[in-house]
């Protein structure tokens, strides 16, 4: 396993806090979850940086984790935290499915889990979101 997998925080608290977003994520989620029951369809995690490594990738895992918690072994958890395939948390860099076929396959993938039987909450990373092309 590569160094930054070994090291990546597991928790929001353990993440140093670049920005107001991490040090309020861990228990907005807890709270919309679990008291609400609703949390946004979808989230939108952003740099004003220009550089990589301010934690977007791993508030994104960590937050897949946090929404099946109950659900997941802990060498499931453990595939998350690492970039491993999981069957709850998808990666996909974008810089690599940029054609409109791509964008479909994925599209399909997303109404496949929405209709499964499974009781997971499935979180799809696109890293890279800014280089997809315009017609995907």
């Amino acid at each position: 396993m590569d160094l930054y997998n070994r090291v990546r925080s597991r928790d929001f608290k353990d993440m140093y806090p670049t920005s107001e977003f991490l040090s309020i994520m861990g228990g907005r989620i807890n709270h919309e979850l679990f008291e609400k029951g609703k949390l946004p369809h979808g989230m939108i995690l952003y740099s004003d940086y220009d550089m990589p490594g301010v934690g977007k990738t791993t508030a994104a895992r960590i937050t897949a984790v946090m929404l099946n918690s109950s659900r997941l072994t802990d060498e499931q958890k453990d595939d998350i935290y690492s970039g491993r395939p999981s069957e709850v948390c998808i990666e996909i860099n974008v810089a690599d499915v940029r054609r409109i076929d791509d964008a479909r396959m994925i599209a399909q993938r997303i109404l496949e889990l929405r209709d499964a039987m499974f009781n997971y909450n499935y979180v799809f990373i696109f890293d890279e979101a800014h280089k997809l092309t315009q017609d995907a």
